[in-house]
């Protein structure tokens, strides 16, 4: 009689019960490395809008405006978010969902494949002594567009084949 191997389930897989009127659980999955890689363009944008957001304006009128460009971002790109994580379908999860049930599936994806990793890079860079929020303004600043346009570009390169200086 042939023996039945047990599948190891991944740890980091998660059931989540949603529902509008009646609970039921659905299975979430950790992304794949590729799909990590996919989704940082999608987080890319939303720290693009956090640093357009200027550190000192922090009236109401840019608090709506920042929210309304991430509530953008997110919603057109939650149910390409939603496959990646689930077998069910997609717009089926999304339309049988409450806000707070979608912020839990939300908060799953970024602990379970952001969290740690991100942690472990800032530590990298974190020089002794630093507050990690100090850090993350000043990642933040480094990347925001005024800084790019304050940046000199004037680069003086060589066209010269390495070839012709041999001969």
């Amino acid at each position: 009689m042939p023996e039945i191997k047990k599948k190891k389930i991944n740890p980091e897989v998660v059931d989540i019960e949603i529902g509008v009127r009646h609970l039921r659980k659905v299975r979430f999955y950790p992304l794949s490395a590729k799909q990590q890689l996919d989704l940082t363009d999608i987080i890319k944008d939303i720290f693009a809008e956090m640093t357009n957001l200027d550190a000192q304006d922090e009236s109401s009128e840019s608090l709506v405006s920042f929210f309304d460009k991430v509530l953008v971002i997110v919603k057109d790109n939650i149910e390409e978010i939603i496959r990646m994580i689930s077998d069910e379908d997609a717009t089926v999860i999304l339309s049988d969902t409450t806000n707070s049930q979608l912020v839990e599936i939300i908060d799953y994806v970024y602990t379970t494949n952001f969290e740690g990793p991100l942690k472990n890079l800032m530590a990298r860079f974190q020089k002794p002594g630093q507050d990690q929020g100090d850090l993350i303004q000043s990642v933040l600043s480094q990347l925001s567009p005024q800084s790019a346009k304050s940046m000199d570009t004037d680069l003086k390169t060589s066209t010269e084949k390495v070839s012709e200086k041999a001969g």
